[in-house]
């Protein structure tokens, strides 16, 4: 360190360097199917401790301590007092738990501590039960696990065996069909005891349904072959210990009769987890109306074909619910041969709260009312979706209603009474509320919620997409800023931009309040295409030819170059984005898409590698390039998705609006098709090369409709979601391209003056 140089701010903190720190190692693997009631796992043999070379040279003390463990971060009564360990120069390994100490075993949670000779202090949980082992006994089909049985799972005794030193009392745990686990204690003739959670290993499995998240369950499900999502993996996980793998396991799909359809080979890539594709059995799901699905496999133990059913496949139940009285009545209706519904349950979310996780109620009895826990009671509208539940498995409820929820009508709105943000919005996503609330809190939970909804998670009544947009754009540029606080990734807020419609709204801002200390702060950590926007909102209320204004003006283009670039700022003034004619697709590049993949890359490599393009700010030539040509690397899911019409005939009505309202930026938007003469865009291999051109398109369409240009945007809203999509294909694009369009916009007609 030099005199007068600044020292950096590491310089002031402390550090334990990696390489001096001491190492607590739990030798071999926790005894199988047993844990604390902490969830910790136990271990039968001692803790052991890692000291590197000392950091002085020469022997130094340090002073162990257990106690025992009374919660996270918890030292509780003190086990054994402290004790110096002697360690060498060169390091060493001592025992935690030394095995001569006591003629007891040790049984017990323990929090262990190290203080070192210059105060370092390191600290490990650890549970132990000297010499433990396990003797475990399934009645069932297979030896290595618990299968789901018609009572429940296999029954299993687990029996707890000492090793040289006896426990006080032998344990032995009995865990019945209904019981996913049991607790007992081990004892000591010291007078320790650990309570002890016996969970033997059981069978999971993974059959995702349409409107649910993948989730792990053990009994065998009820559904239709109609419900299953047959995009996703059949996945199983037997518990069988890793050195006793299921041989031969396959997914068998069998009619009415028990005839086999169809057999899925289940792959695994590390033992512990099999699957397969339910697409390879599509055309056999479509045709069967009842059946069922079994896992076959070898038992390696006891030397058999064991085969276990997962699933019932039955008639999609038909079913009516209604709400009366705060509760639901559920029945099926005319159809006297469907099944009793008391062997579902439900979710139930609240729609005037769609950031409400579901509820879940159990149906009982055909017919019978179900009373709605007090808050879904006179809360509005609610969605009912049917599940199967488990006994034995944790089953959470996605985050909105799926394609098989219905809705059930009901007065009032989620949080009644109440005098919060919250309940103000609901009265106002059920139009019992004319305005919706001002409050800032409530907006990044609408952002979460609309992300879902882009994600296609849930089942969106329009009326009900409607308000959420019109809640997100009441204060455009408030809105846009509370996107940075919610859960929206960086690389979605493009589409959620787009989804929630503040991409055809104007951001009202004073030069004052950017250049405030807090606006300054919040730029520096935001995302500079919002920046942009910001910055020309408050340009485009002023005016050029007021004298006075002229330095405000001139410090805001400023700080347009330092965020958006240059062109941006040459945009503003030209009223034309000159990178237009140079960020383009063209006939060369599709033809480069037509070629093989090694061709490809030679032709790239020699491309990109020759023109040294470095990306920098937006509006920058090569960050316009790059982001055009990132169409190229997208050009199958982008083709996919303009195999829409809407996206093009949308792009064509538009078109024809801007020319009727403006020549010149009609013939911006012009620049990119033309650069596709030659190029047969009717070809869906092609389709792609067209994403450049709707993206300018609708960006022109939208900025002008936000400065009073455009009177009507006509059905552009309906392309949102796939702008959007495509957002989510080609952020830098769409971003750049509604940045340079608001500049072109404010270029030809200048600032928004207002009376």
């Amino acid at each position: 360190e030099r005199p007068g140089e600044r020292r950096p701010s590491i310089g002031s903190v402390r550090a334990v360097d990696p390489r001096q720190r001491v190492r607590f190692v739990e030798p071999g693997q926790p005894v199988p199917g047993l844990r604390t009631q902490s969830g910790r796992p136990i271990l039968s043999e001692s803790l052991l401790v890692e000291f590197p070379p000392t950091q002085s040279g020469a022997v130094e003390t340090w002073f162990l301590t257990i106690g025992a463990y009374a919660g996270p971060g918890e030292y509780g009564d003190t086990v054994a007092d402290e004790e110096p360990l002697e360690v060498p120069p060169e390091g060493g390994s001592f025992e935690v738990f030394d095995p001569e100490a006591y003629d007891s075993p040790w049984a017990g949670e323990y929090l262990v501590r190290l203080r070192g000779p210059r105060n370092e202090s390191f600290r490990h949980e650890y549970a132990l039960v000297e010499g433990l082992s396990t003797e475990v006994e399934i009645d069932g089909p297979s030896a290595l696990t618990r299968l789901p049985q018609a009572g429940g799972l296999s029954p299993t005794t687990v029996k707890l065996l000492a090793g040289d030193k006896p426990f006080s009392r032998r344990v032995k745990a009995t865990v019945g069909p209904d019981q996913k686990y049991v607790t007992t204690v081990v004892e000591t003739d010291a007078g320790d005891a650990l309570p002890v959670v016996v969970h033997p290993p059981r069978l999971r499995y993974q059959l995702t349904l349409r409107g649910e998240e993948p989730m792990w369950r053990t009994e065998a499900v009820r559904t239709s072959s109609s419900w299953l999502d047959q995009d996703t993996k059949f996945r199983v996980r037997p518990g069988s210990p890793l050195d006793q793998p299921l041989e031969r396991p396959s997914l068998v799909i069998r009619d009415r009769h028990g005839a086999p359809v169809r057999t899925l080979k289940l792959e695994t890539e590390d033992n512990i987890t099999w699957s397969a594709e339910l697409a390879a059995a599509a055309s056999s799901l479509a045709v069967l109306s009842q059946g069922s699905f079994e896992l076959e496999f070898i038992d390696s133990v006891a030397r058999r074909r064991v085969s276990v059913r997962l699933a019932n496949i039955v008639p999609a139940p038909t079913w009516n619910v209604s709400y009366a009285d705060g509760s639901l009545v559920f029945d099926t209706g005319a159809d006297a041969d469907a099944p009793d519904l008391g062997c579902w349950s439900a979710w139930v979310w609240p729609v005037t709260a769609p950031w409400q996780p579901a509820r879940t109620i159990n149906i009982g009895a055909t017919g019978e009312p179900v009373e709605l826990p007090a808050e879904l009671q006179d809360a509005g509208p609610l969605a009912v979706q049917l599940f199967a539940p488990d006994r034995f498995s944790f089953l959470r409820p996605p985050s909105g209603p799926g394609e098989r929820a219905q809705t059930v009508e009901a007065e009032g709105y989620f949080g009644r009474g109440e005098d919060t943000p919250w309940s103000h919005l609901s009265a106002f996503l059920v139009g019992q509320a004319e305005q919706a609330p001002s409050d800032p809190e409530i907006l990044p939970t609408l952002w979460d919620v609309q992300a879902g909804w882009l994600q296609k998670r849930a089942q969106v009544p329009p009326a009900l997409s409607q308000r959420v947009r019109e809640a997100l754009t009441h204060d455009a540029r408030a809105s846009v800023h509370a996107m940075g606080r919610s859960l929206v990734a960086t690389a979605d807020r493009p589409a959620q931009f787009i989804a929630s419609g503040l991409v055809h709204s104007s951001f009202d801002v004073t030069q004052e309040e950017l250049m405030s200390p807090a606006e300054q702060k919040r730029d520096e950590i935001g995302t500079p295409w919002i920046h942009a926007l910001d910055i020309l909102g408050a340009i485009a209320r002023l005016d050029e030819d007021d004298a006075e204004q002229l330095p405000s003006i001139k410090a805001l283009k400023k700080q347009l170059a330092a965020t958006a670039g240059e062109g941006a700022v040459k945009t503003l003034e030209m009223g034309h984005d000159r990178s237009l004619e140079n960020s383009c697709i063209d006939a060369t590049t599709v033809q480069i898409a037509h070629m093989n993949e090694d061709q490809q890359k030679a032709v790239l490599a020699m491309f990109f590698g020759d023109a040294g393009l470095v990306p920098g700010a937006i509006s920058d030539e090569n960050s316009r390039l790059i982001a055009v040509f990132d169409t190229f690397t997208h050009r199958v899911a982008l083709s996919e998705l303009l195999g829409d019409p809407t996206l093009m005939t949308t792009a064509v009505a538009v078109l024809r609006r801007i020319k009727s309202a403006n020549r010149q930026l009609y013939l911006s938007a012009r620049v990119r098709f033309e650069r596709l003469d030659g190029v047969d865009t009717d070809d869906p291999q092609n389709r792609w090369a067209l994403a450049p051109v709707i993206s300018m398109v609708f960006a022109l369409a939208t900025r002008m409709h936000a400065h009073g240009h455009l009177p009507t945007l006509g059905k552009l809203p309906q392309a949102y979601e796939g702008w959007a999509k495509m957002a989510q294909l080609v952020p830098d694009l769409v971003t750049g391209d509604v940045v340079l369009a608001d500049a072109m916009v404010l270029g030809v007609f200048g600032p928004n003056l207002k009376d």
